[in-house]
C-alpha cells in the first residue's frame, strides 16, 4: 500500500504524468504489441498478421492481402478477424518469386526462355516504374501468349505474372 502511495506522490508532483497529447510516449510496448489509449490510460495490445504476415496493430482495419485480399479485416487485440467471401488465390508478394530464376538488375539478366518473361520482385522496396532501374525480378511464364483480349485492350503481366487485359490508353 505504502508503495502505491509514493508511485502516485512521485507522478503527481513531477511531470512524468502521461502527456496529454500521446500518453503512449511514456509506455514502451514490447515487439508485436502497439499502444492505444483507453479512457484516457495507455496500454499495450497484442498486433495481428495479415494472411501474408504483414504486422497490423490493434484496432487496425482495412482490406487484408494475398488470397484473401478481397476480404476487409480488423485487428482486436491479436486476433484478426476477416469476412468470409471467396477471393481468387493471388500469392503473398514474398512467394512470387520463390524458386524461381532471377532476371533484370544492374546487368540486365534475360530469361532463359522465350515463353519467360522478367517481372519485378514484388516482395523487395526496388520498384523499377519509380526509378529502380536496377530492380532485381523473376522469370515467368508469359501467360500473354495464351490471351486474346478484345478490340482496345491488351495483355499485361500484373504484379504476381497472371495475365490481364488492360484498356490501351
Amino acid at each position: 500500500m505504502q508503495l502505491v502511495i509514493a508511485a502516485f506522490i512521485i507522478a503527481a508532483t513531477t511531470d512524468e504524468a502521461y502527456p496529454k497529447d500521446d500518453p503512449c510516449l511514456l509506455l514502451d510496448c514490447e515487439d508485436g504489441f502497439s499502444c492505444h489509449v483507453v479512457r484516457d490510460s495507455p496500454k499495450c495490445y497484442a498486433d495481428c498478421a495479415t494472411t501474408c504476415g504483414k504486422a497490423v496493430p490493434h484496432k487496425w482495419s482495412g482490406s487484408d492481402d494475398g488470397g484473401n485480399a478481397c476480404n476487409e479485416c480488423t485487428c482486436n487485440d491479436g486476433a484478426l478477424s476477416c469476412t468470409k467471401k471467396a477471393c481468387s488465390d493471388a500469392p503473398c508478394p514474398q512467394d512470387v518469386c520463390k524458386d524461381k530464376a532471377t532476371c533484370g538488375g544492374i546487368v540486365g539478366t534475360s530469361c532463359d526462355s522465350r515463353s519467360h518473361v522478367c517481372i519485378d520482385d514484388p516482395a523487395d522496396d526496388c520498384n523499377p516504374k519509380k526509378g529502380g532501374s536496377d530492380c532485381i525480378g523473376c522469370c515467368v511464364f508469359n501467360e500473354c501468349i495464351l490471351v486474346k483480349c478484345s478490340k482496345g485492350f491488351v495483355c499485361e503481366l500484373n504484379w504476381h505474372g497472371e495475365a490481364e487485359c488492360v484498356a490501351v490508353e
